[in-house]
């Protein structure tokens, strides 16, 4: 066959991405989402409908300001250790978070304060929520408040992790 690569493989390599009208819906509202910067956005689709491929493939696409891009797979942690997740991937010290509800003050000054850092140097952080079923994702979100940080939620079904009229909806449907 004289192929370059071994097909069908299980992974998010972007060369094998093909738009489907589906993909390409959900892309485009994504990037609406983020570039007017509308806070939060939510993917949902079966298992196996693109809904990682689709961050991965919109995580390459956006330029410029946008970044960095924090891609979190299966959250299941509290409210605080996905905060203090967060917190470090944004740059801050891990030394300097603590995990436990009794801290959770001092991590979501430190998200914000790097969201501010990273503003002022133009740049515009995006969390990717791989998988977020129902785990304390919205309770750790709702502590962040309003920040300049865009949100992007993949789930499988038709239940939404965060009830909240500004989450615009994407979906991934079989064709």
């Amino acid at each position: 066959w004289q192929l370059n690569s071994a097909p069908f493989e299980n992974n998010l390599d972007t060369r094998f991405y093909f738009e489907a009208e589906s993909h390409h819906a959900a892309l485009l509202k994504l990037r609406y989402m983020i570039e007017n910067d509308k806070g939060a956005g939510l993917i949902v689709g079966g298992t196996g409908f693109g809904k990682s491929f689709v961050l991965n493939v919109l995580s390459e696409a956006l330029e410029g300001p946008f970044g960095p891009f924090i891609h979190l797979v299966f959250p299941r942690m509290s409210a605080g250790e996905l905060l203090s997740y967060i917190a470090i991937e944004l740059g801050a010290r891990e030394e300097m978070l603590r995990r436990d509800a009794s801290a959770l003050d001092r991590t979501v000054r430190t998200i914000q304060q790097q969201i501010r850092q990273f503003n002022s140097q133009g740049r515009h952080p995006v969390l990717l929520i791989d998988e977020a079923g129902q785990y304390a994702l919205a309770d750790a979100l709702a502590l962040l408040g309003k920040t300049s940080v865009d949100v992007v939620i993949t789930e499988v079904g038709g239940s939404h992790a965060i009830e909240n009229g500004q989450i615009g909806r994407a979906s991934c449907r079989e064709r």
